[in-house]
């Protein structure tokens, strides 16, 4: 997947999104920022993501800006707002 051990964005959302989420909520909590950790319905998924949310807006490794709805992150665009469907998520952490 990654070449060299090095990924793009869109390879940490392809498979190792709740690694990229685990590592930078630590990071943000270390730093003494509120953040949490969000993640698709598994058992409703098409296809499983994992995200951090920080204030009210959502990040992912490929949307480090933020975004108010999560559904607007790439991921989700590719997967499911083409297709109209809103996939439901809960706070993890």
């Amino acid at each position: 997947m990654c070449k060299g051990g090095i990924c793009t964005p869109c390879e940490l959302n392809s498979g190792l999104c709740d690694q990229w989420a685990n590592e930078v909520f630590e990071r943000l909590t270390e730093m003494g920022i509120d953040a949490e950790i969000w993640s698709t319905v598994w058992e409703r998924s098409y296809a499983d993501h994992m995200f951090v949310k920080i204030g009210s807006k959502f990040y992912d490794a490929e949307n480090i800006d933020g975004v108010d709805d999560y559904m607007e992150l790439p991921f989700f665009q590719r997967s499911f707002a083409k297709r109209g469907v809103r996939e439901p998520v809960h706070r993890i952490i």
